[in-house]
């Protein structure tokens, strides 16, 4: 009964959705909503829904695709900004990751070759085939080292310890990659932020950046600590005045450009006067 009712729920979220998304775009309709419908968040949402739908019909067994609505927490990314970062940071870095995850498998083929070597005839239960003994060489280069597993022979002890300290220096990488991701993402989110305060603040008038409401709301919005709301405030009032001055020095050059075009006029009309009225020396 309430597997019904919750997807009913999201039944009808999906068809309301399905619905308002045309209002971004009104004059292509159709084409907004096939956009949407192919969207990651979308399929994920018709794949939590159509299953239990399909069972009823078909009689077939698909509880198995019950598992897609657990993906629906990452739509949870849009409120909390902590996961979407983590998810940005994981998307930027994906080469780096890949790389270690190639590393990481190339090692493990290395390791279990190696240990299948050195423990075969000792342990053929164990260590009967290469394939068999990856899952020893993950968790020993992972060092989790869940024991169920050893080698015995001088060789393969040498191999497994040479194995555990290279996966201590190999967890490291991808911790390294993620803090260094995380450090450059906050660094660039932070600088975008204090930006995005510059050019609110220009917007804005010489009295209006004396108004503190509207400054701390300004800075509160974006998550602007107050010692750098009050450097950029200070740089903005610094560039608004050398602004005004220099605004004040154009329009006085201006006016002082008008009165010597006026003084030339009235100079050359005075002239021409002059010119006219004086008598002419007789021949």
């Amino acid at each position: 009964m309430f597997e019904w009712f919750s997807v009913i729920v999201f039944g009808i979220e999906y068809i309301a959705r399905f619905w308002v998304i045309a209002e971004k775009n009104i004059d292509k309709v159709w084409h907004t909503r096939f956009k949407w419908t192919t969207s990651f968040g979308a399929i994920i949402d018709l794949l939590a829904i159509v299953p239990i739908f399909l069972q009823s019909i078909s009689g077939i067994d698909l509880r198995f695709l019950r598992v897609f609505r657990l993906l629906r927490l990452f739509k949870l990314t849009r409120y909390f900004d902590s996961l979407r970062i983590l998810l940005t940071v994981l998307q930027k870095e994906r080469v780096s990751f890949g790389a270690v995850i190639f590393i990481l498998m190339l090692l493990i083929i290395l390791s279990a070759s190696g240990i299948y070597l050195a423990e075969y005839e000792t342990q053929p239960d164990e260590f009967n085939s290469i394939p068999h003994a990856m899952w020893w060489a993950a968790v020993t280069l992972t060092t989790v080292g869940y024991g169920d597993i050893t080698p015995i022979t001088p060789l393969g002890k040498l191999l497994g310890a040479f194995i555990t300290i290279l996966g201590v220096g190999l967890a490291a990488l991808p911790a390294g990659i993620l803090a260094t991701g995380l450090t450059r993402e906050l660094e660039s989110q932070k600088q975008a932020s204090l930006y995005r305060l510059y050019d609110e603040f220009m917007a804005l008038s010489l009295t209006e950046l004396h108004d503190n409401d509207k400054i701390n709301s300004l800075s509160d919005e974006l998550k602007i600590d107050r010692k750098n709301r009050q450097e950029i405030l200070t740089q903005v009032l610094r560039e608004k005045r050398l602004l005004a001055k220099e605004k004040e020095l154009d329009e006085k050059e201006k006016s002082l450009n008008k009165k010597n075009a006026f003084v030339r006029i009235v100079g050359s009309g005075w002239s021409k006067i002059r010119a006219i009225t004086e008598p002419h020396p007789k021949s």
